[in-house]
């Protein structure tokens, strides 16, 4: 086997051993993805409560892929997070294989050891896929291999919708590149969309996800959030101080990396962080790794610039051994804390909507905030006061009305935080519409299950 075989299948082995044990976890809207992937292979259609068409994930091909996994007998539970940690382990040896590598190869040890990226790539979300995606249409179009790199970019832009900007960054990266359109590659790119498109236009009445609508009616976020989010928690455990270090090994480029600086590797991750830096939108954890794909060989390309001076350059060893030594305490620090947690939290939802399930009857409709494992589990239909899949909650949910949410869609049952349901108790109209039907505890949670007084389904 040759050297540089070896290399990747290093990184590979080593990406797949850092994301494993968070397999254990399953983020909550994880189960979102499941519930429209297991009724597609049942018959009912891409809804999420059946008779609604409802565009309610915003990841439509790996929704399809799940579905096609549950039609074989596959558990759409057990397929994903497996799918997303094999691909999120190939984008390491993506990043070792191109032409401007560093010798190091720092980038790809980094990124392979990102505690973010492990967590967040076996919690049953797209990231790993998306990941693999865009880190594949970047190496592609730094290879010229200009088809390629639009087919994938189509790809990832069906697997979160989000990757439109990468879409833009490429076009205009080419742009002045070459100073030509690159008719060829959108023609792949509207070849590859328009089924999707045509069809999501048709069957929900808009190819966009209803999550953007939702996502955007909530309160804005602080101008520097996504900015601090993504460049310091986002890739490294706030127990480690290596997210400012990265940053300003980033800031070194300007002064000895400066190809990469340019690169559209690194256009892309300028561009997610400004995006969403612009917008003031809501930033969930899972968004934050697609950024390192460009962020981490610029700070790699930075730090060994510095380190190209004579007086630096035999510390270059010691100083990206110290920068692997911290992104694994990192990864210790999350899988002893942050796993824990969501296992726990998992489990406690997980039972409750499995409880709540048996005691509403079949046809009951329930009334939740977050729908994922609770939906799932309680197998109920579900009037979601995100606005995910009912869009008519969107503006009492942008103005936390959840009495005025109620009173719209009426529920058979509603299942409340119990802060939240202890403010809602105060409310004359609310406490003689519904009765309490059960409390759920676990040592550090409880939620209220409440039954709509004179209701069909009791």
């Amino acid at each position: 086997m040759k050297q540089s075989h070896k290399i990747l299948m290093l990184l590979f082995v080593v990406s797949v051993m850092a994301r494993y044990p968070f397999m254990a976890q399953t983020t909550d809207d994880a189960f979102i993805t499941y519930r429209y992937a297991e009724n597609i292979a049942a018959g009912l259609g891409f809804v999420y409560n059946p008779g609604e068409h409802i565009l309610g994930v915003t990841t439509p091909l790996y929704t399809l892929i799940l579905a096609f996994c549950a039609l074989i007998g596959l558990k759409p539970m057990l397929v994903g997070p497996l799918l997303n940690v094999i691909a999120d382990s190939l984008v390491a040896p993506i990043l070792s294989r191109r032409p401007h590598a560093d010798r190091l190869m720092l980038a790809p040890t980094l990124y392979a050891l990102s505690p973010m990226n492990a967590f967040w790539s076996a919690s049953g979300m797209e990231t790993g896929l998306f990941c693999c995606a865009i880190a594949l249409a970047l190496y592609f179009y730094e290879k010229e291999q200009l088809t390629a790199s639009a087919a994938i970019s189509a790809i990832a832009v069906l697997i979160r919708i989000d990757a439109g900007l990468l879409v833009l960054v490429l076009f205009v990266h080419h742009l002045f590149r070459r100073r030509k359109m690159p008719w060829l590659s959108m023609l792949i790119m509207v070849l590859i969309l328009a089924p999707w498109t045509i069809f999501a236009g048709l069957y929900f009445g808009n190819p966009i996800p209803q999550s953007v609508f939702a996502k955007a009616a909530l309160p804005k976020t602080g101008l520097f959030d996504a900015i601090v989010n993504i460049l310091i928690k986002g890739f490294f455990h706030p127990g480690t101080p290596i997210g400012a270090l990265l940053l300003i090994s980033a800031a070194c480029a300007i002064f000895w990396a400066r190809r990469e600086l340019f690169s559209a590797w690194s256009f892309f991750a300028a561009a997610y962080i400004l995006a969403y830096t612009l917008t003031r939108s809501q930033l969930h954890p899972w968004y934050y790794p697609p950024a390192s794909i460009g962020y981490l060989p610029l700070a790699a390309a930075g730090l060994s610039g510095m380190f190209q001076l004579q007086r630096l350059r035999r510390l270059a060893p010691i100083a990206f051994s110290l920068l692997a030594a911290a992104s694994l305490f990192g990864i210790l620090r999350m899988y002893q804390r942050d796993l824990k947690e969501s296992v726990a939290l998992g489990a406690f939802l997980h039972s409750t909507g499995s409880a709540v399930g048996h005691i509403a009857p079949a046809g009951s409709t329930l009334f939740i905030k977050d729908i994922g494992y609770l939906g799932y589990y309680s197998h109920l239909r579900v009037d979601d006061f995100a606005g995910l899949i009912t869009p008519a909650l969107v503006g009492y949910r942008a103005r936390l009305d959840f009495i005025g949410a109620i009173r719209h869609v009426q529920s058979d049952y509603l299942l409340l935080a119990s802060d939240i349901a202890s403010r809602l108790e105060a409310d004359g109209w609310f406490t003689s519409s519904y009765e309490t039907a059960e409390i759920f505890r676990s040592d550090q949670r409880r939620m209220v299950l409440y039954r709509r007084i004179g209701s069909r389904n009791r």
